[in-house]
């Protein structure tokens, strides 16, 4: 009876060894194709962020240039999150960066200031001390005379600079003479052309 008992078994084990072995291997991307990303969990920001998590720095990487046939001004800046919680543009209470324009005073009270001018979203979820270079493109003729500024903000809760955060300063911009379809940036140079 042992003797049948332990025939079995190993008769239980060399099947299953048997069944692994038949299993298919796993797939690997023929040459020249990519591999199929991995599915990555969506992050979303549903709570407002408290102030003393919050702290972005700007670079600017490249810009301006100036694209005459959409009248449009584009850069790209570095965002930096050197705050506590990670960031993101999904969810209930988003995280945007948003591009402010100034007026000729240098603040919210003169002409062609507008707090709501543009929104551009994270690109992916920036956790803490990552970076990601985000490009910015927006039409010129209402910002003529003002000056673009670069701020932070969480959709529904409060714009970053409220917190004491720091903006970034772009440029006041002009058309060059009398020439429309042109664009001169602070130093009344012309904006070089977009690529």
């Amino acid at each position: 009876m042992i003797k049948h008992r332990n025939l079995f078994v190993g008769g239980l084990v060399l099947s299953a060894l048997a069944l692994a072995a038949c299993k298919q291997p796993a797939t690997t991307p023929a040459a020249g194709e990519e591999a199929a990303p991995a599915a990555v969990p969506a992050f979303s920001v549903n709570a407002p962020i408290s102030s003393d998590a919050i702290d972005l720095s700007y670079t600017v990487v490249s810009g301006p240039t100036y694209d005459k046939a959409n009248d449009a001004a584009s850069y790209t800046i570095e965002v930096q999150n050197n705050g506590k919680d990670t960031l993101a543009s999904a969810g209930t209470h988003p995280v945007n960066i948003g591009l402010v324009i100034l007026g000729k005073d240098g603040t919210m009270n003169t002409p062609p200031a507008a707090l709501e001018f543009q929104r551009y979203p994270l690109p992916a979820p920036l956790a803490k001390g990552e970076k990601v270079q985000l490009p910015i493109s927006f039409p010129v003729a209402a910002t003529l005379g003002g000056t673009a500024q670069v701020d932070g903000v969480q959709e529904g809760v409060a714009w970053f600079s409220s917190y004491g955060q720091p903006t970034l300063r772009l440029d006041t911009f002009t058309r060059c003479g009398d020439k429309q379809e042109s664009l001169c940036g602070n130093n009344g140079e012309a904006v070089p052309a977009a690529p």
